[in-house]
């Protein structure tokens, strides 16, 4: 048992150190999504009607019916 758990810790550690070497540019990644946030209209104007059912289900992640008026969701 201490040998199987060895190597797995041994491979988490291994992890834990290369993640504090790959600095991620936190402001580049706020700018891209609130820059994807503002062309969210102009996506679902243009889109196709796959690009429309993704915009839609990103906002709504329920599942949404139509009862035949109205649109709702779970």
């Amino acid at each position: 048992m201490k040998s199987e758990y060895g190597t797995k810790l041994e491979r988490l550690e291994a992890k834990m150190a290369g993640v504090g070497q790959s600095p991620t540019n936190i402001d580049r990644l706020i700018e891209q999504g609130v820059g994807n946030l503002f062309r969210i209209a102009d996506v679902y104007a243009d889109g196709s009607p796959a690009q429309k059912k993704l915009v839609i289900g990103s906002m709504f992640p329920e599942k949404m019916t139509f009862d035949g008026f109205l649109l709702r969701t779970g």
